[in-house]
């Protein structure tokens, strides 16, 4: 196999070896036992329990904590203190004026009463206004709405008319709004299509446009798709059984994707991607050196904002691809079948490994199958930043790629609906079908006027589902951010006060689910739960007049509490459990969040600041993108806003305390989140306090007012490629007003305790974070570093004062400090595992063929699924390539690899010796494996 001169080849395999040895001799093993890992996340599950009180929804807390794979069998902790509680709820039943609506009901004979109720919201919204308008007041009222589905064919628009309302439940059972349309063919219209066994097809009796999302059976089904994937099932590559320490971030592509290049950006013509640039002229912010990354607001106007953004413009401006070249057999199947228009597809894209959530979505223009090229359309709004690269993709909506339960297409020419029933639904119970097209983006919308308020409505006890997609819909680009955002909702609030969302759920959403925008204070949103949200969970985003925030436009004062939000950002990559921008002063607490694709709460602008965030539990978060956290901060611009009643550029100080957060390892020793609070480009105003990280690590970059102090981080070093306790990157030292004291961190196998950028050894103490009294707990105790000196030497010179270092403590010791900083009234008793992860139960019991599996490997199954199967041996002795796992056998590669040492050869030379750090790194942590020898040479 010619990958590469023997030579280059022996120099890294050398290289490697020394790295390994290097490190290898400070390490005393790889990682915690499973024991910490166990009773840590019972602490966390114990902290849950007192914000989650539903049986069911603390079952699937359990299941994102993976407390039976680390605990076994034993039951779960009972909860850390008394149930959180809040206390500002809306009371249905005392309102004066009560109307009712049921399924059952008649909007032309009834007349609002229990025995003669309505039939839709749209009739009792008619009702009220006409009872209040011939009184002349607003008296409070409450509409009462009986258990059923409503499928509400258009948005129930609420204004000011609307004040002092409450839509509420009435006794047992569901309630249910929909915002789908009810399309399912009678039974006989139903027939097989002979091109797919499985697949069943039938001609609408509605006509329609469009159809971007389906729940056949109350399941949701995803457009066919190469290659095959279902985004609910979650990022494909995470452990579900003994995590495999060979795996490698620029080796593993998730499941789903398929890898793929970008083509040029779009060319500019006559100056037209040239924007007009606004900058404020002579007003800065100067706490430190650089508190922001641009001193001075910036913005910019047309350019290639023009192609991407509503409006046009954006912090940016940057290009993005205008196609992207794949296999020309897979292009030349989809031209050449032709069975349906490829201008209907759509391209998901991104720049995985170092994706910081650029996933652009593109419908397609046109294709070549002699080149291969894929022309790019309309999108590429999906994120602000931009860029050209695109590593991996999946392509959906074409007929000839409908092979996967799970699978649907529409062909909107001849109305016919295509569908692969998934096995619970089973092809023979085509007379049970129910299908459903999602048709309505906003469910409800609450929205008053610049000058009279939407005031004191609410919404208690209702299920909202069937929103429709938003992907495609224009966003908009927000100022400092990485971020774009659809401006929108299942329920969108707008211009408001005093409003109230409280114990609703929201179910499997296409788009965002709670928007407040602009103009909203003072409004609630609590114990709701959220689930399998393809954007954002809640998002709360403001307006300025190019950087001036002193108009009431900006949401403020709004209170987010006891909610429960996971499984978010389900084909969005870019998006958050609660997400705000040019938003100031609102609470956040007590909420937990978890299992999401890039952060769980993104302070997207510092603004006017004075937000506070604690009691929180959040865990899983940057599954599927690289170098982030379950909390991040960017405040690259000022802004003008008021606070304490006078305009400044400076924002209020911010605080986050007693939050639990776990970052997500995606495989054995490297992390996705690298992080655990991650205040980043130029992110001030903090005070940051008793908060518990577990294995996350505290990142500032180019800022400098924080007062970190009694926070408890847990072994920050074991993921990737092992940070310290934390890591100041800017290397113009704006970091010299950040101040690290009174903190209490573990390390398992790092020797520095801090990384600064820019840390001068002959002046140490002007060129290091402030950090005092801190307590450091080590696996290794000798020759601690600070940053480029030692701390024993920096302690000479005055700094890190009051510091220690210690061997690690009892994990009995650590839970204690633990549920101190949760201010827990008790702590879970240390339990003792099982040796190692229990695997969950086996989802079928083929296995695939050639391989030595995991017992959970199916035949469906591949090698990135996360069961890690292993190749068997060939007669000859040597090993079957698996071309998934290690790069072979592709278009990379002239022949085909004799062995597995070979196929990690070919992935070694397509390095650069950056990245040859990363790689010596993740192998440290399983020196006893047969990788070490196969990277040695010694197969």
């Amino acid at each position: 196999l010619n990958c590469a001169s023997n030579f280059k080849m022996s120099l890294l395999l050398l290289f490697t070896s020394l790295l390994l040895l290097s490190v290898q001799a400070q390490v005393p093993n790889s990682q915690p036992s499973y024991e910490f890992e166990c009773n840590l996340r019972r602490v966390a599950y114990a902290h849950a329990q007192r914000i989650v009180s539903n049986t069911s929804q603390l079952v699937a807390v359990q299941d994102g904590l993976q407390l039976e794979r680390y605990c076994g069998t034993m039951s779960p902790p009972l909860p850390s203190g008394p149930m959180f509680t809040f206390s500002n709820y809306a009371d249905p039943s005392s309102s004066s004026l009560q109307i009712y609506i049921s399924t059952q009901g008649d909007d032309w004979k009834g007349n609002g009463t229990k025995e003669h109720p309505f039939a839709t919201p749209f009739k009792a919204q008619e009702f009220l206004r006409g009872v209040r308008n011939s009184s002349g007041t607003q008296q409070q009222a409450t509409v009462w709405i009986e258990p059923g589905m409503y499928f509400l064919g258009k948005t129930l628009e609420l204004d000011d008319r609307d004040n002092n309302v409450t839509w509420a439940k009435d006794g047992a059972g569901e309630v249910v709004f929909s915002g789908a349309i009810d399309v399912t063919p009678d039974a006989s219209a139903w027939s097989p299509w002979p091109n797919q066994p499985g697949v069943l097809r039938a001609k609408l009796d509605q006509s329609l446009v469009l159809v971007e999302g389906l729940f056949v059976n109350g399941v949701r089904y995803w457009p066919a798709r190469y290659p095959n994937g279902n985004p609910d099932d979650g990022p494909l590559w995470a452990p579900h059984g003994p995590p495999d320490p060979s795996a490698s971030r620029d080796l593993l592509i998730p499941l789903g994707w398929e890898k793929g290049s970008g083509l040029a950006p779009i060319a500019c013509k006559n100056q037209s991607c040239q924007p007009t640039q606004i900058m404020w002229k002579n007003v800065t912010r100067n706490y430190t050196s650089t508190s922001t990354i641009n001193g001075s607001y910036t913005w910019t106007i047309g350019g290639f904002n023009n192609q991407r953004f509503s409006p046009p413009a954006s912090y940016w401006n940057s290009a993005i691809t205008s196609g992207m070249k794949v296999n020309q057999s897979l292009v030349k199947k989809w031209v050449d079948e032709r069975q349906s228009p490829l201008t209907n597809a759509i391209v998901h894209t991104n720049n995985w490994p170092a994706s910081w959530g650029s996933t652009w979505m593109f419908r397609v223009k046109n294709m070549s199958s002699e080149t291969g090229e894929v022309q790019f359309g309309e999108g590429g709004f999906q994120e602000a930043r931009g860029g050209g690269r695109i590593n991996i993709w999946y392509i959906e909506n074409l007929l000839s790629e409908l092979d996967a339960p799970g699978e649907y297409y529409f062909d909107n020419e001849t109305n016919m609906i295509y569908v692969f029933p998934n096995k619970t639904t089973g092809q023979s119970l085509a007379s049970n079908l129910e299908v459903l097209v999602p048709h309505l983006k906003t469910l409800v919308s609450i929205k008053g006027g610049k000058y009279e308020d939407c005031s004191h409505i609410a919404f208690s006890g209702i299920t909202f589902k069937h929103a429709s997609p938003t992907f495609m819909s224009p966003h908009e680009s927000l100022p400092g951010g990485d971020w774009s955002i659809y401006r929108g909702g299942a329920i969108s609030v707008e211009y408001a006060d005093n409003i109230k969302i409280q114990n609703c759920t929201f179910d499997h959403l296409d788009g965002n689910g709670i928007a407040f925008l602009n103009h909203v204070v003072d409004s609630v949103i609590v114990g709701n739960e959220m689930v399998g949200i393809r954007d954002t969970g809640i998002a709360l985003v403001g307006s300025t007049f190019y950087g001036d925030g002193t108009q009431p436009t900006h949401p403020e004062r709004n209170v987010i509490t006891l909610n429960h939000i996971h499984e978010v950002g389900v084909t969005g990559k870019g998006q958050a459990a609660y997400f705000q921008s040019m938003a100031s002063h609102n609470n956040v607490t007590k909420n937990v969040m978890y299992n999401g694709p890039r952060t769980g709460v993104e302070c997207n602008d510092g603004f006017g600041g004075g937000y506070y965030i604690a009691d929180n539990l959040l865990f899983h978060f940057a599954r599927e993108s690289g170098g982030h956290s379950a909390w991040n901060a960017w405040d690259r611009e000022p802004f003008l806003t008021i606070v304490d009643g006078k305009p400044t550029v400076y924002p209020a100080w911010n605080t986050l305390e007693r939050n639990m957060i776990i970052s997500f390892k995606m495989w054995s020793n490297s992390p996705n989140s690298d992080w655990c609070l991650d205040w980043d480009d130029g992110s001030d105003f903090y005070f940051a306090t008793a908060n518990v990280c577990m294995y996350g690590n505290l990142k500032t970059h180019g800022a400098g007012a924080k007062y970190i102090s009694e926070n408890l981080l847990m072994y920050s070093d074991v993921p990737g490629d092992g940070h310290p306790c934390v890591t100041a990157q800017s290397s113009t030292r704006t970091e010299k007003n950040d101040f690290f004291s009174n903190n209490t961190c573990l390390l398992w196998k790092q020797s520095n305790l801090i990384e600064q950028s820019g840390c001068d050894p002959k002046n140490p103490v002007s060129t290091l974070l402030n950090s005092s009294f801190n307590q450091y707990f080590m696996n290794t105790t000798t020759n601690p570093m600070v940053g480029c000196v030692n701390l024993s030497h920096l302690q000479q010179l005055g700094g890190e004062k009051g510091s220690t270092v210690q061997p690690l403590p009892e994990i009995s010791e650590i839970m204690n400090r633990a549920c101190s900083n949760l201010q827990a009234t008790s702590c879970p008793a240390v339990v003792k595992p099982p040796p190692g992860p229990t695997p969950p139960p086996p989802t079928c019991a083929a296995k695939v063929s050639g391989y030595t599996c995991h017992p959970n490997a199916c035949a469906s199954d591949g090698p990135l699924d996360g069961d890690h199967c292993k190749p068997s041996l060939q007669p000859d002795g040597k090993h079957k390539c698996d071309k998934g796992d290690w790069e072979c056998a592709t278009s990379n590669a002239k022949t085909g690899c004799s062995s597995r040492k070979d196929c990690v050869a070919f992935a070694l030379s397509e390095l650069d010796w950056g990245d040859m750090k990363f790689y010596a790194s993740n192998f440290t942590a399983v020196a006893n494996t047969d990788w070490i020898l196969w990277t040695t040479g010694s197969v």
